[in-house]
């Protein structure tokens, strides 16, 4: 509430005030709240990104592009071929033609079923990709069940998908 200032003169008798305080907004100093998400530490991901050959981006990098589709952060890495867009997917292919093996958060995803668009730029933290075995991490060498005749395959290239929560920057404004 507003402060309120008179005078009031007072006698012998008794008297009843009532005072009327008009509400007003105290004013702050601006300020922004951002949320950070520890994920990427606790997989390995800077780690990886220091000693390997494989190719990077985080959440900033995303931000900075503002891409609609997961898809479109890898058209400009190396080695990475985007196309054959269905609605609203895109093939991702590695180097010679390869379909990538995908980890999403640590899990196999089998690419049967799994599409790099199914999930919304805005709830990624970051990606590895790995278009080759070359560099890749060998805790995500092991042959996976990707084929129809369910024969385990060695994979071609990689790439790994750590996501969080969705982040929002919050300022007040003036």
């Amino acid at each position: 509430y507003g402060s309120v200032a008179d005078s009031v003169l007072v006698q012998n008798a008794r008297m009843n005030l009532n005072i009327g305080l008009s509400q007003q907004a105290i004013e702050l100093e601006g300020f922004e709240v951002v949320a950070e998400s520890r994920s990427l530490d606790n997989t390995g991901f800077y780690e990886r990104a220091e000693r390997s050959s494989g190719k990077f981006f985080t959440r900033a990098d995303i931000d900075r592009r503002n891409p609609q589709r997961l898809s479109q952060m890898m058209t400009t890495i190396p080695g990475v071929r985007v196309g054959g867009v269905t609605g609203a997917e895109s093939e991702v292919r590695l180097r010679n033609g390869c379909v990538p093996t995908y980890y999403v958060d640590g899990f196999h995803a089998p690419r049967n079923t799994f599409r790099v668009d199914d999930i919304h730029p805005s709830l990624v933290q970051g990606v590895e990709i790995y278009p080759g075995i070359a560099g890749m991490p060998s805790e995500y060498r092991a042959p996976k069940i990707e084929t129809p005749g369910g024969v385990p395959q060695q994979p071609c290239g990689l790439i790994l998908i750590w996501t969080g929560p969705r982040l929002r920057t919050y300022d007040p404004g003036p």
